[in-house]
């Protein structure tokens, strides 16, 4: 009834709630690429731009807050894929962030406090030993998570100057994330995985965390609610605990999935609803937003962060093991070449190959997406993750291949046309990229450089103010080309290009 009351359009009332105040919407990398291990500057700064542009399409402003994906944060300075050479200087996130008009980001408790945070799969994967650049597990004192600080690059690198970071509240946060201690594994709550056959209704309650499936009692909807009311109650009498009156101002950040809220648990929805509630009435605490909470802190303590994620260890083993080594392998080949690629049409005058060569992007960040190896890792669903990492990989390789023949003037078959265009017409997602976003950077930095040097020139304009490009692909766009040979080794080619001296022509959408 609420979808057809607000005729399916959810983002709409969203963006309403957004308007009047009520909320505040976050943006995230635009495909949830593990930003830390990807290889090359451009595919950061394109996760970014390409979340950016879409937030304002929906949401009809910029983003002012970003959900790090796996809360996995990169600092600047030397740094080396693990187990890879040669060292190289690399910009930290908050210097991109910075750029694209990000106020804050959030990191994972340990990051700020040290220390090792509470797992939960480690018994599900083989971690691995050793990761380059891993943060220290040595507890560090004199960091409050309750706190608001500022990200601080390392010596030499730009600061980003306002982008600060909260920290998620690891008490809270475990009463929500964990059925093992927290709310929804309490026995009164729906059981999520028996289910009614036919029909796939669930009828039944938790029961007991050892109970059997086939042991799980009957789902009793007023016990249910009763549960709701005790861990509401709980859970704002402990953020008033960590409040707390010997820090005033103190934040306490607690962020969750969505998902966890009527898919997982049930009655999450509920439970939100109720501690909302019973916080706004507290005579101690109260919700706010970031943005809220950023405007009465004042000037934020500059902390330098170690690299690392939520993940098992605080480390990367999650997203990079034995078990998904050879996925990196296909990213990292696909941001060299990508990289060339978008150098090379960076001033070309043809819409066409812009166009195919924005499809090789879009392929490209759904490639990148850090649920592939989260899914083979956790043995979620691996055969379902490895097929779209091997299908995102070959979409990529079409469409890079087909760009690079209109440039050369080669022959082109209808069969890599008819590819290209199908994978455009499968995957229709961030119309506004912009493949020169690939080309912020032509070949790594030297070695044992305190930064990149590929930093966007000032002054430049956006991308929507540079091009206005059809993405639709159609094969007639790209019949009758001449036949040239392709250069060995494209991808690698280190073409630097003069500064742009006038703006280039725009380029109209075609009917």
């Amino acid at each position: 009834r609420a979808l057809s009351r607000l005729n399916g359009d959810l983002l709409g009332e969203f963006r309403k709630l957004q308007d009047a105040g009520v909320i505040e919407i976050f943006t995230c990398g635009a495909s949830h690429g593990y930003l830390p291990l990807l290889s090359r500057e451009g595919s950061v700064r394109a996760q970014m731009e390409a979340a950016r542009l879409s937030h304002e399409r929906h949401f009809g402003r910029s983003p002012v807050g970003f959900w790090m994906p796996e809360c996995a944060y990169r600092p600047g300075g030397d740094w080396s894929f693990p187990g890879s050479e040669p060292v190289r200087g690399r910009r930290g996130v908050e210097e991109w962030l910075g750029e694209s008009g990000i106020g804050y980001f959030v990191v994972d408790t340990h990051l700020l406090e040290g220390g090792i945070p509470a797992g939960t799969y480690a018994s599900r994967i083989r971690l691995a030993d050793d990761f380059s650049n891993a943060p220290s597990n040595l507890p560090r004192t004199g960091f409050d998570s309750r706190a608001i600080h500022r990200a601080a690059p390392l010596e030499g690198a730009k600061d980003s100057g306002a982008v600060a970071f909260f920290t998620r509240d690891e008490r809270t946060g475990a009463q929500v994330w964990s059925a093992a201690r927290g709310y929804p594994g309490d026995g009164r709550y729906l059981e999520f995985h028996k289910r009614h056959d036919p029909g796939g209704l669930r009828y039944w309650r938790v029961t007991g965390s050892d109970t059997g499936l086939a042991a799980k009692q009957a789902y009793s909807p007023a016990a249910a609610a009763l549960a709701i009311e005790e861990h509401a109650a709980h859970f704002v009498a402990l953020a008033e605990e960590r409040a707390g009156l010997d820090q005033p101002g103190a934040c306490v950040c607690a962020p969750y999935d969505a998902e966890l809220f009527g898919h997982w648990w049930f009655e999450g929805p509920r439970f939100l609803e109720e501690v909302l509630r019973r916080a706004s009435r507290s005579e101690l605490i109260r919700p706010a937003t970031c943005s809220e909470a950023l405007r009465e802190w004042g000037p934020l303590t500059p902390v330098r962060l170690p690299e690392g994620s939520w993940g098992e260890g605080g480390r990367h083993a999650l997203w990079f093991n034995e078990e998904v080594r050879w996925s990196w392998d296909l990213i990292h080949a696909a941001e060299r070449r990508m990289t060339a690629l978008a150098s090379r049409i960076r001033r070309h005058p043809d819409g066409r190959v812009r166009s195919v060569a924005a499809e090789a992007g879009r392929q490209l960040l759904l490639l990148e997406a850090s649920d592939w190896q989260f899914l083979i890792s956790t043995g979620g669903a691996p055969e379902y993750a490895a097929t779209r990492l091997r299908g995102h990989a070959d979409a990529f390789a079409d469409a890079a291949e087909l760009a690079e023949r209109i440039l050369d003037k080669r022959l082109i078959t209808v069969e890599l046309e008819a590819r290209v265009a199908q994978a455009a017409d499968r995957d229709r997602v961030f119309p506004e990229l912009d493949p020169s976003w690939w080309a912020t950077e032509i070949e790594p930095p030297l070695a044992h450089s305190t930064r990149s040097g590929a930093i966007a020139p000032a002054g430049k304009k956006s991308a929507r103010q540079e091009l206005n490009l059809s993405l639709q692909l159609e094969p007639q766009d790209f019949l009758g080309q001449v036949s040239r040979p392709l250069p060995e080794q494209l991808d690698l080619i280190p073409v630097q290009h003069p500064p742009v001296q006038k703006r280039r022509k725009t380029l109209r959408r075609r009917a």
